[in-house]
């Protein structure tokens, strides 16, 4: 998986348990919130997983989170001369709403 790809699904952990994505740090800052976000992740993709930490794999089933999206251009490239477009993800939580998904 690339690395910016989990930091995007880390993003929406972090908005599902009410923690604003940019108030979120690096892992070295904050360890212990980015160690409990992959845990919740692979929580949720293996039951084994879960059963061994105690957690719940559909604990972020049904969890309000916010969520906007802009398209960027992206850079010619050889494959695709005129550019393309992606598409960014912002997650927010929910104002008022602190989850507890662990």
């Amino acid at each position: 998986m690339k690395k910016n790809a989990f930091s995007d699904i880390k993003a929406l952990i972090f908005a599902i348990l009410g923690i604003d994505p940019k108030d979120a740090g690096q892992p070295k800052e904050k360890p212990a919130l980015h160690a409990q976000a992959a845990d919740l992740v692979r929580a949720a993709c293996d039951p084994e997983y879960a059963a061994r930490l105690g957690l719940d794999p559909n604990a972020l089933l049904d969890l309000p989170v916010r969520l906007e999206t802009f398209a960027k251009p992206t850079r010619p490239t050889p494959e695709k001369p005129s550019g393309g477009v992606f598409t960014v993800h912002r997650w927010y939580p929910v104002e008022g709403v602190r989850n507890a998904a662990t």
